[in-house]
């Protein structure tokens, strides 16, 4: 109640807008069309197991026990659109229960009706037991249009559609986007799948390029970082801020590190995007003596606004203060000299 009040006994109009009313009726009426070109395509033991109906789309769950295929997908959606084109009449009557069970129609199982029931028939299609809003005709729906058909539950499948404007506004935007991937790769819409798959092959073809130069930049970086290792009492000391965008990068790098020095503390760091990568490695003979990444990765980790730990030989972490990174290297450098001096690997 925007104003005013209202009590037991006030005098009140209900309305709905028209065109609500009728783009519902259109859903509602192809929902029926629906239950009958299921029964058809996909056999007698499609049962309804619940429904919605809204002027903005129809939802239909339905039992079956394996998915339906695209071809009967399309099928279905062709019935649905052939019993519209008949323009057939949608005639509602009322009747008794037991005169409607005899003329075959169809009626929800475990719902409870009155004897007094509304029976609707949509020209030689569908007969159904049914109180909701229709159409006159089923020419008013305009056009049926399948969004999508998934499982919900076991046994149970659902399909979503839309008709009459809804579906006229889904075509219209499914062809807006046809017309602007014509306009980017120049072609007609036939060609559009077979462009799209030189494209793709291009790009996967790329992607192999670029991960083989990003493995020999790998090996280019494991060279320098050797060569430029600290040692302290037979131990080496390599901390170092690298490039490598992903987790797995470090732990490529500090892999080959590792196989070539022996013993080895390292810290790695490296910048992917607005984030802090963080990796350690700890030789055994030195983690038994004491030293464990995860310590010292945790303490790196601090300092660029993260967190994270590990096993004492491997651990890793992140942050989110990259400018905070040559800090950390710094402490990370002088943490492992501290450690390792007097340590005999």
């Amino acid at each position: 109640v925007l104003e005013g009040y209202i009590a037991t006994g006030s005098q009140a109009l209900a309305s709905i807008t028209p065109s609500c009313r009728q783009q519902t009726a259109r859903h509602h009426t192809a929902t029926h069309l629906l239950h009958h070109a299921l029964r058809e395509v996909l056999g007698g033991h499609v049962n309804q197991a619940g429904s919605f109906v809204g002027p903005e789309r129809l939802r239909f769950d339905f039992t079956h026990f394996q998915a339906v295929s695209e071809e009967e997908v399309r099928r279905i959606e062709d019935q649905v659109n052939l019993a519209i084109l008949k323009n057939s009449p949608v005639t509602p009557t009322i009747t008794d229960l037991e005169s409607a069970k005899q003329q075959g129609a169809t009626a929800l199982f475990g719902e409870k009706y009155e004897a007094e029931v509304r029976m609707v028939q949509v020209g030689e299609d569908s007969l159904e037991l049914c109180g909701g809003t229709h159409v006159r005709s089923t020419g008013e729906i305009g056009l049926f249009k399948i969004l999508s058909e998934g499982s919900v539950a076991a046994g149970v499948r659902r399909i979503e559609a839309v008709a009459g404007t809804e579906a006229m506004n889904y075509v219209r935007a499914a062809d807006s986007v046809l017309k602007k991937l014509q306009t980017t790769f120049q072609v007609q819409t036939e060609e559009l799948p077979e462009q799209v798959e030189r494209i793709l092959e291009a790009h996967r073809k790329l992607e192999k390029e670029l991960a083989s130069v990003k493995q020999q930049s790998l090996l280019g970086a494991v060279d320098s970082l050797v060569a430029g290792a600290d040692q302290v009492d037979g131990a080496y000391i390599v901390v170092s801020e690298v490039d490598a965008d992903q987790p797995e990068d470090l732990r490529v790098l500090g892999d080959r590190i590792r196989d070539r020095l022996d013993p080895v503390a390292l810290l790695l760091a490296s910048r992917s995007g607005e984030k802090v990568l963080l990796l350690s490695m700890v030789s055994k003979s030195l983690t038994q003596a004491g030293l464990h990444a995860g310590n010292v990765v945790r303490e790196a980790a601090k300092l660029c606004g993260g967190g994270g730990g590990g096993r004492p030989d491997m651990a890793q972490a992140g942050g989110r203060l990259p400018q905070m990174i040559p800090e950390a290297l710094k402490r990370s450098r002088a943490f492992f000299r501290e450690q390792l001096e007097g340590i005999k690997p």
